[in-house]
């Protein structure tokens, strides 16, 4: 149990916070929203229905999957103790780089290389949270990127969207008061007893 201010809380979400942008170089953001996990294959679409590039950016160039970037984050828990190998599927036009806990596991920034699949390996320990972030960009044609890992009795799969999760701060005008128990929801203890919503934001 500890005091904490009445108007700040941390808590967990699921899935990673996805930021998409509409050139190749992460520049100029267009949209923000949650992904469960890294398994994507727009083709020739758009990577949010509700989103028109040419619309946004005000420029003919700029329309369908080519020419814009994104990037994700968020942490993930470990399952299993042990040597880890993420392999990151894209298309053989479009770059591609990824950090695990800080370290660059994969750096494939430059197009036409012809490579549709990267691999690297790290260890991990089981229950252990690590920072995950992901960029990518597509330049032209179709567009596409999947994220999957293995490891000692883990047979390779899509990275599962349930170890993914995020940190975030809620806020409130509430004052301050003791927190216990989970992040999610959030039971803030007060003169009358404990108090929660669905949300844990007060």
């Amino acid at each position: 149990k500890q005091v904490i201010p009445g108007n700040v809380f941390t808590q967990q979400k699921l899935g990673l916070a996805g930021e998409y942008f509409s050139d190749i170089n992460l520049g100029t953001k267009v949209l923000d929203r949650n992904d469960s996990n890294i398994n994507f294959d727009w083709g020739d679409g758009v990577p949010d229905p509700n989103l028109n590039w040419q619309e946004a950016t005000n420029d003919p160039n700029q329309f369908g999957t080519d020419d814009f970037s994104a990037r994700w984050t968020g942490k993930f828990k470990a399952p299993v103790s042990g040597e880890y190998t993420f392999w990151v599927n894209t298309k053989t036009d479009d770059g591609i780089r990824l950090w695990v806990n800080g370290q660059a596991l994969v750096n494939a920034w430059e197009v036409g290389d012809g490579i549709e699949e990267y691999s690297a390996k790290i260890t991990l320990e089981a229950g252990q949270a690590y920072d995950f972030k992901l960029e990518y960009y597509d330049p032209d044609s179709a567009a596409g990127v999947q994220v999957s890992w293995d490891a000692p009795g883990l047979d390779r799969q899509i990275i599962p969207s349930e170890v993914f999760f995020q940190q975030v701060q809620s806020y409130s005008n509430q004052g301050s008061g003791y927190y216990t128990g989970s992040l999610n929801p959030v039971t803030k203890l007060t003169s009358s007893g404990p108090i929660r919503n669905q949300e844990g934001i007060y």
